[in-house]
């Protein structure tokens, strides 16, 4: 209904040594500064932004643990038959998330530009690129098709996804909220490659 007010829903952000400055959302054209350590009421849209954050961040302080218990070993078994997410998955992952009228084939078209950057600026300029085969995908490629960023940074495939969504629905605010997920994934996804395979051409000094 045309004019309705969002329902509004009461949250609170803790206050810690580390973080006590307030919290900056945007979401649909607004931009709301939330306290933290206070009892507060925000849109139910601005809470989900907060919830998805939350969950992303718990999600890259596991990976963080996971690290420093195995520093010195082969952590992520990268392209060697580790737990991957495949093309079907990552769509069905940002159909259950987020209501869209875009098909199959267009989010495979968006998988494929992914992947290609994946390959091209992380993969094919370390050792090793030449075992990882990579084709375009296009409406003929099998949805059972094993993407190239392995867990625990898959989620940067809805994440991708839903920024594409929201791009090109003018939903400029949702775009950098999802963007800006996605490339904290991203990036952690290429610091870990950094770390366990040879950039072609660097050489070292050993002491």
């Amino acid at each position: 209904m045309a004019g309705m007010k969002e329902k509004m829903v009461k949250i609170r952000i803790p206050r810690t040594k580390a973080d006590q400055e307030d919290v900056f959302v945007s979401v649909n054209l607004s931009t709301y500064a939330i306290k933290r350590g206070v009892e507060v009421e925000v849109p139910e849209s601005v809470a989900e932004v907060l919830r998805h954050q939350e969950e992303m961040l718990e999600q890259i302080m596991l990976f963080d643990e996971a690290h420093q218990k195995y520093e010195g070993e082969r952590l992520l078994p990268f392209f060697e038959g580790g737990n991957t997410v495949k093309i079907m998955e990552a769509i069905q992952g940002v159909d259950a998330l987020l209501h869209n009228t875009y098909g199959q084939d267009q989010k495979i078209k968006w998988l494929s530009v992914l992947d290609s950057m994946v390959k091209r600026t992380v993969i094919d300029t370390h050792e090793g690129a030449d075992s990882v085969n990579f084709t375009k995908y296009d409406d003929s490629t099998d949805i059972n098709t094993v993407l190239l960023i392995p867990e625990p940074f898959d989620e940067a495939y809805p994440l991708w996804l839903e920024a594409k969504i929201h791009y090109y629905n003018g939903e400029y605010d949702k775009y950098n909220n999802a963007t800006e997920a996605f490339n904290t994934f991203f990036a952690a996804f290429k610091n870990e490659y950094n770390r366990q395979h040879m950039p072609i051409g660097k050489k070292f000094q050993y002491f």
